[in-house]
């Protein structure tokens, strides 16, 4: 049994479970108020009615699951699926949550000058069920895809009609692949979901793909090798590479004696023989934990590696080559690799004494010949108002001469934050928010040409009963002007 089959069958038998569920509660509740004799007749009936459908239920399911992982040969390429314009008029009954709707989290170049966006859509209840969001740019507008898993955590579009999105299901990480006729499951690592930047995915043509996750070993198995035998659960890293035929493991270099566990969260790269990898390591080590001898995590660091074209090394980070003192720390959120090799980079900078609390600035990085150098930042603990309040988000750029960072105005992060580097000085970009929905901020940007910039962004508008309902709107950058692109919401009700 494939993959695909096997996540296929667990999702039709949890439909049906919950389906039998619902149903035998509803004849428990029929039958409790009637005699013994009625009570009987009452469940066996309600019973009848469970067997049936769940039939149909599992019926139903399965032909939808088989078209969305095999389809009809006639499919458009990726058979986006444009749902704006059918919205249910039925109302958000009990109490309401804080919010529902779509937010975008990150943004992604794809082939054929398609833009692909990701994130999760918020659900409430079963008229407003959650799950992953994938949306597209197909120069003319966008779409939204159906997709096997339950989040997204990278997308790679090295051709027209050849996609892979790595996603989260119930059995682990898993590798899904589009080949413009139905969706494929590849058995992967674990992928890690996190507030940062994640693009887990990275491809330069269709035989040439790279996807990184977790390596972890559970801390209460102690190391050996019968726990050690899947790459992934080794104390070092492994990448994976699919060659167009197959997915292989390659290894990476060992972060650390013992038993510890990791998580590659971004794949960056200018080319084929320089790939960058950002992530984070934690170690652990035996201890007596009242009195008993327990797995306990010492510390953790980010973890900075690069693919030469032949191996993966690991590398220095800026705080080794940066920090005037001991209470200094840098850390990385997001990296670009210009077309020299140069790897920009935008992140954080403390100040003691402590060095993990909130005293810090946003900071502008560029990794060059080997050396870190500071491109945008306070150089003293007290910095001008307009750096205090500011967090970077993502940085993308088109050369050393055209680089382009956002972010948002902190502790409310209501305010958006765009500068520009035109390769000798810094600019402040700003940007007219009110055609967007509700209260929008900036959180992404991508560069694709001097002369094509897009900043994504996420907006709230509260619409009945303090419900807030969320729709990702975008500003698109022309060389002149910024103009709003709003695309339809691709699922939802309007209360």
């Amino acid at each position: 049994m494939d993959a695909a089959h096997d996540d296929r069958m667990i999702l039709e038998s949890a439909f049906a479970v919950e389906i039998a569920r619902q149903f035998e509660a509803a004849a428990d509740a029929a039958a409790s108020g009637a005699s013994p004799a009625r009570s009987r007749w009452a469940r066996r009936r309600w019973l009848l009615v469970i067997a049936l459908a769940v039939t149909c239920a599992a019926v139903v399911v399965g032909i939808a699951l088989s078209t969305s992982h095999g389809g009809s040969g006639n499919q458009a390429a990726f058979a986006p699926s444009n749902t704006a314009g059918r919205h249910e008029q039925a109302p958000v009954m009990g109490k309401a949550p804080l919010f529902y709707g779509n937010e975008l989290a990150e943004l992604a170049p794809g082939a054929d000058g398609r833009i692909w966006a990701w994130g999760v859509r918020h659900g409430t209840d079963r008229q407003h069920p959650g799950g992953p969001l994938l949306e597209v740019w197909d120069g003319h507008g966008w779409s939204s895809l159906t997709l096997p898993g339950n989040g997204v955590q990278g997308v790679a579009n090295p051709a027209p009609g050849d996609l892979w999105v790595a996603v989260n299901t119930g059995r682990g990480g898993r590798l899904a692949h589009w080949d413009g006729t139905g969706w494929h499951l590849h058995p992967a690592m674990g992928f890690t979901g996190t507030s940062e930047v994640s693009n887990v995915l990275l491809a330069f043509s269709p035989d040439d793909v790279w996807a990184v996750g977790e390596a972890s070993l559970d801390p209460r198995v102690f190391p050996s090798p019968a726990s050690l035998k899947k790459p992934w659960l080794q104390n070092h890293l492994t990448t994976l590479h699919w060659d167009g035929r197959r997915w292989r493991s390659v290894t990476m270099p060992s972060l650390g004696r013992g038993a510890g566990e990791a998580y590659l969260r971004l794949l960056r790269g200018g080319s084929p023989n320089s790939i960058w990898a950002l992530g984070y390591y934690t170690q652990y080590r035996r201890k007596l934990v009242d009195g008993k001898r327990e797995w306990v995590g010492t510390g953790g660091s980010e973890v900075l590696l690069h693919w030469d074209g032949r191996r993966w090394s690991r590398q220095s980070l800026p705080t080794g080559q940066l920090a005037t003192s001991r209470r200094d720390a840098f850390a990385v959120d997001d990296m670009a690799v210009a077309p020299d090799g140069t790897l920009w980079c935008t992140g954080r900078r403390w100040f003691g004494p402590d060095n993990e609390g909130d005293l810090f600035v946003p900071v502008v990085l560029r990794l060059q010949a080997g050396r870190w150098q500071i491109m945008a930042s306070s150089a003293t603990a007290s910095p001008p108002g307009d750096w205090r309040d500011v967090m970077l988000s993502s940085i993308s750029l088109t050369s050393g001469h055209d680089v382009w960072v956002s972010g948002r105005t902190e502790p409310n992060g209501d305010g958006s934050v765009l500068w520009h580097w035109n390769g000798s000085s810094w600019s402040v970009t700003s940007l007219d928010t009110a055609p967007l929905p509700g209260k929008s901020a900036v959180s992404r940007v991508l560069a694709l040409a001097p002369d094509d910039v897009w900043a994504l962004c996420n907006g709230s508008t509260t619409v009945k009963d303090g419900l807030e309902r969320l729709q990702p709107s975008f500003l698109r950058y022309d060389g002149s002007a910024w103009r709003p692109v709003i695309p339809p919401p691709s699922e939802g009700v309007e209360p």
